[in-house]
């Protein structure tokens, strides 16, 4: 309750400094047509008998603090279209990954349902909406968005902010060929894999700058809050290297009312979360032209004790502000988000019973190893800016950020703390000529010398890179390809590349039918950590070390009736691996280079029977098969052979229905497992996952390798009105006669038969 009475004292001052206007009671939609510009006449409709459902009865938590009589609710934010660069098609015709999620056109619940993501789309021959200001009536305003930081080819089916999976990991170990070592307790840094690629080599971005902790490059989604961000993209963003792309935008909302999203959960662990968002948007005549306004603020806070010692979630804050003006042929846009995290953790869970594995799943009786406390103390603002600077080219975009990241880790002795910054620019001119279509781009990142305890022998890094995107138009064949050349303080000038070809075939006698492949060589320079090592805690490499790696992608996708499937052939080659491994004491680890190429191949596919239906039965199965061709190459080979299983899957079957006409329900059962495999282990002090050893077991009493094992959930996701409730059971299995429970990262049990509740509820004005 804390944290709701917090976001809402922020929402009535940032109604207040938006003046009276905006906070006012909604008008009736029969004498404010105009109330719903930017919507669809589905969303009108919708909202219409939203307003006649609750004219008498003053529901919802917006009628507590206003006491008003009416309470409008909208299913989702609204989508913006630019006025330049590439026209972007409907919803399902945005070329959906055929390695990723795609919903058929036909029944698509995101081309009817508001749940759809706010993307700025770019388009210059698209037909604006009349919207003629008062002082200037001869010049229509059609606001310039900004870029988003990659194309719409999204890894989720649906927002994540209105699923049931609590947090972007969860999430994302549902896109074909994921895997996901999950730690259990909320709040941890879980690793996500993908195609047999390790966890580090996730190159996640948010907009146009890359948002990793500077010292171990680690990805931070576990940082970001879903109600914030928009579906992750699987494309890599201009300027992005890594060999598993991975990006994200700020949500970006137009409304002509103000807009207030609730999204809170409550649960098993002792879990408290909400998170808020306010934003208000108005025509505006500053600087002699019209323009568009709009203040975004946001708030997140989080808490658990959660099952076992020290996993618990101290504190969480995430507070985010957003402004943006948008004039026809220029637009500016500043961010700042800032979180702090402050988690216990600990080396690994001991059974309670000495010898006994099955003992390690009473929470009760179960010892934990070096307790410790992690914190992360972040703060990211952003300045981007949108320019028209000529007719016959879409606008040049120029963005700049600081980050400041302070990371503390307490052990039962003193503090060790690492104080970092990096400041970055990205630069981009999207081109067309003709038919031809493209991008010129740089981006530069410096990662100033951290300071305090592990300062020794840690310069200053900066990385550059430029590159050029091209698209052939051989239609209907899609031809992309993308060079950059990038320098490196440690490494010196390195090229990479990227060439995509897809094919769709349209509709055949057996079906319809798009194939996709893909080539690509990548990199990835040694993190700080790799590098200059951490005190005690990390032994480094000899010298910086350059990481190259070759991918080989072909996919096929397929639709015929109820069916849709897609299976997916890939194999990479890493030349100069690094991996922490892990000692005999959980706290330490030392940075290896493979002293080989590793190869690996392996094939996923995944079969959908009526997943779009709006009613009935569905069900979903999907699978990954992997070969580390050269296994016995090395011990080093052998540990990263034995870091994933060679084949692990997750099906779903479901039931879409409707109770007392107005919960539209979508209940369904998940489950996942894997086989028998060594798994990574968690290096507390950095948030990593590390190789396993191969003769030493992670506790004197458990096993070495993981056996085979699974895990299964059930969800139920209910529309009621507009707002959205979810309800979990999550491993419902785990501590009955079936399994005693499980964990997929070595002494990291998941939690038994935990149980979730969470709601998404919009509200206008």
């Amino acid at each position: 309750m804390l944290h709701l009475r917090i976001g809402y004292v922020v929402l009535v001052l940032g109604c207040l400094w938006m003046g009276v206007e905006g906070c006012a009671p909604p008008r009736p939609l029969a004498a404010n047509p105009a109330a719903l510009q930017g919507h669809s006449a589905l969303d009108a409709q919708q909202a219409q008998v939203h307003r006649t459902a609750h004219s008498n009865n003053a529901v919802g938590l917006w009628a507590w603090y206003t006491h008003q009589a009416h309470t409008d609710t909208v299913d989702t934010d609204t989508l913006e279209a630019d006025t330049l660069d590439t026209t972007l098609p409907a919803v399902d015709s945005l070329r959906t990954d055929t390695l990723d999620v795609r919903v058929p056109e036909a029944v698509s619940p995101e081309a009817v349902s508001p749940d759809a993501d706010t993307v700025d789309t770019d388009t210059l021959d698209a037909p604006q909406p009349p919207d003629v200001d008062a002082d200037s009536p001869e010049e229509p305003l059609r606001p310039l968005s900004l870029l988003p930081a990659a194309p719409e080819r999204t890894l989720a089916d649906t927002v994540l902010y209105r699923r049931a999976h609590p947090r972007i990991a969860e999430n994302l170990a549902e896109a074909p060929g994921s895997f996901l070592y999950h730690l259990g307790p909320e709040g941890s840094p879980h690793g996500w894999a993908r195609y047999g690629l390790a966890p580090h080599h996730v190159d996640y971005w948010v907009d146009d700058r890359r948002y990793a902790d500077p010292v171990t490059q680690q990805p931070r989604y576990d940082l970001m809050p879903t109600l914030f961000l928009t579906r992750p993209s699987g494309e890599a963003p201009d300027g992005s290297a890594g060999a598993v792309p991975l990006s994200q935008q700020w949500r970006t909302f137009t409304p002509d009312r103000p807009l207030t999203e609730l999204r809170y959960r409550r649960g098993g662990g002792d879990l408290q979360s909400i998170e808020a968002a306010h934003t208000q948007g108005r025509p505006v005549t500053w600087f002699g032209r019209p323009a568009r306004f709009a203040a975004t603020f946001g708030y997140g806070g989080r808490s658990t004790a959660d099952t076992y010692t020290s996993t618990e979630i101290d504190l969480e804050r995430q507070v985010l502000l957003r402004v943006r003006y948008q004039q026809n042929r220029f637009a500016v846009d500043l961010t700042n988000y800032s979180v702090r995290h402050r988690k216990d953790t600990h080396g690994g869970v001991e059974p309670a019973v000495p010898g006994v594995r099955a003992s390690l799943f009473f929470p009760n009786q179960a010892n934990v190893r070096d307790a410790a406390r992690r914190q992360t103390i972040r703060n990211d603002l952003v300045l981007r800016a949108r320019l028209a600077w000529t007719t016959t080219q879409p606008a040049l975009q120029v963005t700049g950020g600081w980050t400041s990241n302070t990371f503390d880790y307490t052990p039962a002795t003193e503090t060790t703390r690492i104080r970092s910054q990096v400041w970055t620019t990205t630069v981009r001119q999207p081109l067309r000529w003709r038919q031809h279509q493209g991008a010129l781009f740089a981006y530069t990142e410096r990662n100033t010398a951290p300071r305090d305890t592990l300062a020794t022998a840690n310069p200053a890094m900066q990385s550059t890179r430029a590159g050029l995107r091209y698209t052939a138009p051989l239609t209907p064949t899609d031809v992309t390809a993308t060079a950059q050349v990038h320098q490196h303080t440690d490494h010196g000038v390195y090229p990479t590349a990227q060439i995509t070809v897809r094919r769709p075939f349209g509709e055949l006698s057996f079906g319809e039918l798009e194939a996709e492949a893909r080539v690509a060589t990548s990199a990835r320079p040694s993190s700080r950590l790799e590098t200059y090592g951490a005190g005690a805690f990390v032994t480094p490499l000899d010298a910086p070390v350059l990481t190259r790696t070759h991918r080989a992608r072909l996919g096929l996708s397929y639709t015929r009736g109820p069916f849709d499937g897609q299976v997916t052939a890939f194999g990479h080659r890493i030349q100069d691996a690094v991996e922490l491994e892990r000692g005999s004491n959980p706290s330490e680890a030392t940075a290896r280079q493979a002293p080989s190429a590793i190869d690996v191949a392996g094939v996923s596919g995944r079969l959908r029977w009526r997943y779009a239906a709006e009613r009935g039965l569905y069900a979903v199965a999907q699978a990954t098969a992997l070969e580390m061709l050269n296994a016995t190459a090395s011990t080093f080979h052998l540990q990263y052979a034995e870091s994933l299983p060679d084949i692990y899957g997750r099906g779903r079957i479901g039931a879409r229905f409707v109770l007392f006409q107005d919960l539209d329900i979508d209940l369904y059962a998940e489950a996942y497992g894997w086989s028998e495999f060594g798994s990574r282990w968690f290096h507390a002090p950095t948030g990593l996952l590390t190789l396993p050893q191969l003769t030493e077991p992670a506790t004197p009493d458990t096993p070495i390798r993981l056996t085979p094992d699974g895990v299964m959930n059930v969800h139920a996701e209910i529309d009621l009105r507009g707002a959205k409730l979810m309800l979990s059971f999550e491993n419902a299995l785990g501590g009955t006669d079936v399994t005693p429970g499980t964990y997929m990262v070595p002494t990291y049990p998941l939690p038994n038969q935990r149980f979730r509740f969470g709601i998404h509820w919009p509200l206008f004005d």
